[in-house]
């Protein structure tokens, strides 16, 4: 009886522990909700509608990519309140797992887009017209994973939210 009642315990417990851990989640991440919505409201009208010969090679080279370079860019434009490594870790681990329950997967294309760095500035749509003076949807396969291959590193975000 008294193993039974221990075992019944834990499990509550682990219930329990489990219950607090996604309300923590849901707070961290709907925290922020309202910053996403407002950068999803800055895509440019190429980050909105991705085309279908970038979004198939988006997903054959970055696919496993997408949710955590997006993540991390989106973290860093928008949160400046959690200076502890351990509290940004645990926010960024979360966002990984609600943000693509939360997106379309053409919002979450559509962010990746918008926050892809190369050394001039953001966004993989203006990086094209940089570049080959063409839009994204324009390029070839072979343009798109050459432009691919030249990401930088972070650079300030143009459209931050005041």
């Amino acid at each position: 009886m008294t193993k039974r009642l221990l075992v019944q315990t834990l499990a509550l417990s682990g219930i329990l522990l489990a219950a607090v851990i996604v309300q923590f989640a849901a707070t961290l991440y709907y925290s922020h909700a309202d910053d996403i919505e407002w950068t999803l409201g800055q895509l440019t009208t190429c980050e909105r509608s991705v085309p279908a010969a970038v979004r198939d090679v988006l997903l054959e080279e970055r696919q496993p990519r997408i949710v955590p370079d997006t993540v991390d860019r989106l973290l860093a434009d928008l949160d400046q309140s959690h200076r502890s490594a351990a509290s940004r870790a645990l926010k960024r681990w979360l966002w990984r797992w609600l943000l693509p329950q939360s997106l379309q997967q053409d919002d979450l294309l559509g962010l990746y887009l918008h926050t892809w760095p190369y050394p001039e500035g953001r966004g993989l749509c203006a990086a094209a017209e940089r570049r080959y003076a063409r839009p994204l949807g324009a390029l070839a396969a072979d343009e798109l994973r050459a432009l691919l291959a030249e990401e930088g590193g972070p650079a300030p975000h143009s459209s931050r939210r005041p």
